[in-house]
């Protein structure tokens, strides 16, 4: 379960509180009191507690990932690091002797010694499925409303 900023702090704010209670006889540690309450696990408070005693100026909430919007969907920098013409020869080569394993440098140095006939069609096959790839975000938008997201394969 996702903990919103303000649960977050909330919890914080209970177990410095509880931490300090003497709770008697029958003692329950902090943490198992509040993940118990909460419906939360104990990896997720102490996730909490660590990030606030390591930074006074805790803000509990989700980090924001680096390389968010940075794929072929989105990002035509992206579809082209994707769509080159050595990662194009890569899966013609894996697809057509399907089962049989490759190294990286094999595929590297048969694509360097394929002649520039062979080298131009695989730019061309690369270049086609580059211009689909722009237009991968509406069709899976579309396909998902069309079938109300229920898709098998």
């Amino acid at each position: 379960q996702q903990c919103t900023r303000t649960e977050k702090q909330t919890l914080l704010h209970l177990f410095l509180s509880i931490k300090s209670i003497d709770l008697g006889v029958n003692k329950k540690q902090p943490l198992t009191l509040l993940t118990d309450a909460f419906g939360i696990s104990k990896r997720t408070m102490r996730r909490i507690i660590v990030s606030a005693a390591e930074n006074e100026n805790f803000i509990p909430e989700r980090k924001q990932r680096s390389d968010k919007g940075h794929n072929i969907f989105l990002n035509q920098t992206r579809r082209e690091q994707v769509f080159n013409d050595i990662n194009t020869y890569k899966k013609l080569r894996r697809n057509q002797a399907h089962g049989e394993q490759f190294c990286e440098e094999e595929l590297k140095m048969d694509f360097e010694n394929l002649n520039n006939n062979e080298k131009e069609n695989i730019s061309n096959i690369k270049e086609e499925q580059l211009q689909q790839s722009q237009f991968l975000l509406t069709e899976v938008t579309k396909i998902l409303q069309d079938t109300n997201g229920s898709i098998s394969w």
